[in-house]
């Protein structure tokens, strides 16, 4: 026969044995709790003043100055891996930075050491990376190394034929290789005594000047698939018809040439022929006995020529020997 306790008190200690005792809360005693009080599960208030993993974010970080250590670090807590620390011993101070016995600061867009921050001597460091850089389209680099020596070996690229290395901008720019035709203005003026061997193609060298302000010497222009070979080379380098005159025919007399007026420093010049009907021809050499090729008038008479201008001029007519050159030189005014 069991005993059954109903609203009982028991003066010793309580083992239900896995029964749930109804109203034990009705004693008020702090040592008794119900079977749904939640400080019977994980789900409880957290106390002040202690820390978990539930309140603390993996980031969070406590900082330095609130540290009281008693006692030196644990070895635990220092090392070389991501989550431990290096020892004080082993660390460098802003102080030390660019001190001679501290270390040098990085530049800060290339990350490197500035140059002069390390003393030069024995001892200061190993070099630990050499590199070349070149053109790419002229050059290629091999590096290779053999124990503690590295060796670079550096080779023209392959360029197609006809290809000159040079400057086209005409400035100061770096040279490269080009293929283009080059431009005469680019070539130097060469003696021609540098030249002691070979041949030069005709259609390398120059054709001759006519005379005046800009002649030149030079070869002599071909004569053409036209024309007579009786034809003569003119001063101005053209070719023209051999016309000897005739016995039988009279020669004009040269033409006249006068100033009409002034106005400043341009004189009013005409040109006339003692025989009528006749075709005036002039030219304005920049000097006397030059000139280039003569001009026929043809209704552009009078002249409008500035004082100190030479002007040569000669007749011509069917049936007359041509007249002979007549020059004049433009005077200042009263001197006419």
């Amino acid at each position: 026969m069991k005993r059954a306790l109903d609203n009982a008190v028991l003066a010793n200690n309580l083992n239900a044995n896995g029964f749930r005792i109804l109203n034990i809360d009705r004693y008020g005693d702090s040592n008794f709790v119900t079977t749904d009080d939640p400080r019977l599960s994980d789900a409880r208030n957290i106390l002040d003043g202690t820390v978990t993993n539930d309140n603390v974010s993996e980031t969070a970080a406590i900082d330095q100055s609130k540290l009281a250590f008693n006692g030196p670090i644990p070895p635990q807590w220092l090392g070389t891996t991501s989550d431990t620390a290096a020892s004080g011993l082993l660390s460098e101070t802003i102080l030390d930075r660019n001190d001679p016995l501290g270390h040098p600061s990085l530049d800060a867009v290339t990350g490197k050491m500035p140059s002069g921050s390390v003393a030069i001597g024995a001892g200061t460091g190993s070099l630990v990376d050499i590199d070349f850089e070149f053109p790419v389209a002229e050059f290629t680099t091999i590096p290779s190394v053999s124990g503690t020596t590295r060796h670079f070996t550096i080779y023209w690229l392959a360029q197609n034929a006809q290809t000159f290395f040079g400057n086209m901008s005409g400035d100061t720019a770096t040279p490269s290789f080009f293929n283009p035709v080059i431009d005469i203005s680019l070539i130097p003026g060469i003696d021609g005594s540098q030249f002691t061997l070979g041949t030069f193609s005709t259609d390398n060298l120059p054709v001759a000047i006519g005379t005046g302000a800009g002649h030149s010497i030079g070869l002599a222009p071909t004569t053409g698939m036209t024309g007579e070979p009786s034809d003569y080379l003119g001063r101005d380098m053209t070719y023209r018809a051999m016309i000897p005159p005739i016995n039988y025919q009279p020669t004009l007399w040269p033409p006249a040439i006068t100033v009409q007026s002034y106005f400043s420093t341009t004189a009013i010049v005409n040109i006339t022929s003692q025989v009528k009907g006749t075709n005036i021809f002039y030219r304005t050499p920049p000097i006397a006995g030059g000139g280039g090729p003569f001009i026929e008038v043809t209704g552009a008479l009078p002249l409008k020529l500035a004082i100190g201008t030479n002007v040569d001029a000669y007749v011509a007519k069917n049936g007359y020997n041509n007249s002979n050159i007549a020059s004049y030189t433009i005077p200042p005014p009263g001197q006419s």
